[in-house]
């Protein structure tokens, strides 16, 4: 028996999605991996009175409808629109089958881990980190112009 840290599980699972997404050996995986780090990300930055990608994203929403929704609804609504939920679970009754795009999932899943965790450790120790690293030269490689509103990379 061992006592593990929230932060290192997180960072393992986050470091592992970036792996995989960057490389595409398994972007299904990547969504999953990183949708689990980003969700005990989230919860040590409001532990620590900060705010995560989420709450920015609801400032955002509430500065534009007039309404600031509630961390939960707001939460569950990204991923269901990332589909992260849907990968991870089978009710009975539920189709068998998903219809997503996985690179742009997987992409956005990846980011919002990524920024949580950035803001969770800085960053210094952010920008040491060799999925960091990685993610930043995928990114200049492979959307040197940055990505138009469907996620797909400007020509």
């Amino acid at each position: 028996m061992a006592t593990h840290r929230k932060l290192d599980i997180a960072t393992g699972q986050l470091r592992s999605a970036v792996m995989l997404y960057c490389t595409g050996r398994d972007r299904f995986s990547a969504i999953t991996l990183a949708g689990a780090a980003d969700v005990i990300l989230s919860q040590l930055l409001v532990n620590q009175g900060k705010q995560n990608f989420s709450d920015q994203l609801m400032k955002k929403e509430a500065e534009v409808t007039g309404v600031l929704p509630k961390r939960a609804v707001h939460g569950r609504a990204i991923n269901d629109m990332l589909m992260i939920n849907a990968m991870k679970h089978l009710d009975p009754g539920e189709d068998e089958y998903l219809e997503m795009d996985v690179r742009v999932s997987a992409l956005a899943t990846v980011g919002k881990a990524l920024a949580n965790y950035y803001a969770l450790v800085g960053a210094e120790t952010a920008d040491a980190t060799d999925f960091m690293t990685l993610f930043k030269l995928w990114a200049q490689a492979f959307t040197p112009k940055g990505l138009d509103l469907d996620g797909n990379p400007i020509e």
